[in-house]
């Protein structure tokens, strides 16, 4: 695979993507040239553009939310609207498509025929029986029985007709009684917000948990009635059956921060999870099986949402404003700097002792020589974490897809600000000269871009969870 050869950067809120040779220059960053231009560029995992509100199967009338149990087919009624009271309900006066899968989504049961439900003004769906605005893929009307051996279906409700993950919403149904019934049986699910991104629930990290979803997550068992964290369903209350039981938490909604899930792992089981299993409907999940041994389990979920770090780039730290910081801090900063492994353009070490100096050295580095400006992008983050306002201890995202991580990043593709900085350190100790053809050139290159995306405060901070917006 490719390197990716995009940097981001913020733009009024949005990521605008440019070319990698002009990337430093409207991030406002002046980088350098780049061999391979491997760039950081940090997708949007939460923060889609995704559809406001909920589908959800009802009986007749649609005075109940979320029966999810039914006796045939014929019995399921769909509707939809605000996940709860005062919050958004559909995109209203809205034409959608709608469609029932098994609960994989992978064999097709049944379609509507175009958009044939159109939501009021409110945001709302009217109740309509599902079997009677569907045709199955043979023609007739209604919709295949599920493959799924529990009974289990899903139906899709979507703005667009290739059900697009952003425009879509989803719920799960169970036609029949649900195999292996008990009482006994309960399934817990919680959230943490992972503070240092490593996917464990460490002592000092604070559950998401309320009825609020600025606090709690929307989290489902495919089959039964979504919940917000602390969630719990039972045999007696909720018809949750033995055997193997999927549990998601949902996507967040559109204005939400840019939401990251680190690690999802049933208690007494812990793993890191190689891949989430993000997709259109979760931000992540995971299978559990419930056993008459074992007839109760509990599911934790971990997220973490990036933003800006308050990095400012060489620019700022060469010019007056810098200066100025600087003189206000009131610290010595250039022995520290000075015991940095700096290299100029021709890997000799350099000494700093003044702004004026300070200054050549930031603006006059050049990545032909690609420790020069690893160099200069080092100085300038270890001058946003101790002088400006950049948390040293605090996380970023390094992670490239289809690239090999490097040692500094944890299992998870995070590292602290100080950690990256030492990693550039000892790889210019090393390596203090990188000319075009020298082996650790790239390896260089890869540090200096996350730095400078850093720098420009692109959205790769690990952020505190009162700066994480949250909706469903």
């Amino acid at each position: 695979m490719s390197l990716m050869k995009l940097f981001g950067c913020r733009q009024g809120g949005l990521f605008a993507a440019v070319l990698a040779s002009a990337a430093l220059v409207a991030c406002g960053g002046g980088g350098g040239s780049s061999d391979e231009a491997i760039g950081y560029y940090a997708p949007k995992v939460g923060a889609q553009a995704h559809l406001s509100g909920a589908i959800f199967t009802s009986e007749v009338g649609c005075t109940t939310t979320n029966a999810n149990q039914y006796a045939s087919k014929d019995a399921v009624y769909l509707s939809g609207g605000p996940v709860q009271e005062g919050s958004a309900g559909l995109t209203p006066d809205t034409d959608f498509w709608v469609k029932v899968t098994d609960p994989s989504g992978a064999v097709l049961l049944g379609s509507s025929t175009g958009a044939s439900v159109r939501s009021d003004a409110n945001g709302e769906l009217p109740c309509l029986q599902l079997s009677a605005i569907l045709t199955t893929p043979g023609g007739a009307p209604g919709y295949d029985d599920s493959p799924n051996g529990g009974g289990v279906y899903k139906v899709w409700v979507s703005s667009s007709s290739s059900y697009n993950g952003g425009m879509t919403r989803t719920d799960n149904f169970r036609i029949g009684a649900p195999s292996a019934s008990t009482p006994a049986a309960a399934l817990t699910v919680r959230k943490w917000y992972d503070t240092n991104a490593n996917g464990t629930w460490d002592i000092d990290e604070a559950a998401m948990e309320g009825s609020d979803p600025n606090t709690g997550w929307k989290v489902e068992i495919a089959g039964l009635s979504f919940k917000f964290t602390p969630a719990t369903w039972t045999g007696a209350l909720d018809g949750l059956g033995l055997g193997w039981l999927t549990v998601g938490e949902y996507l967040p909604a559109l204005g939400s921060s840019d939401w990251r899930p680190t690690n999802v792992y049933r208690e007494g089981a812990f793993s890191l999870a190689a891949t989430p299993g993000t997709d259109a409907v979760y931000l992540s999940q995971i299978n559990v099986e419930l056993t008459s041994a074992v007839p109760t389990a509990t599911v934790n979920f971990g997220n973490l949402c990036l933003g800006p770090g308050n990095g400012h780039t060489l620019g700022f730290w060469s010019n007056k404003n810098g200066a100025k910081a600087i003189v206000d801090k009131g610290i010595d900063v250039w022995t520290p700097l000075n015991a940095l492994n700096l290299v100029d353009a021709s890997g000799n070490a350099v000494t700093l002792s003044s702004h004026a100096a300070l200054n050549s050295f930031l603006l006059g580095g050049t990545a032909t020589n690609m420790a020069n400006m690893l160099s200069v992008q080092m100085a300038t983050m270890w001058l946003n974490a101790n002088v400006g306002g950049v948390n040293g201890a605090g996380m970023v995202y390094g992670r490239l897809d289809g690239v090999a991580d490097p040692s500094w990043l944890n299992a998870l593709g995070y590292v602290s600000v100080n950690g990256l900085i030492q990693a550039a350190n000892t790889s210019l100790g090393s390596d203090p000269l990188t000319l075009s053809g020298n082996g650790q050139r790239a390896y260089q290159e890869r540090i200096k871009n996350l730095l400078d995306s850093l720098n420009n405060n692109n959205q790769l901070y690990v952020q505190a969870r009162s700066n994480c917006a949250l909706a469903f």
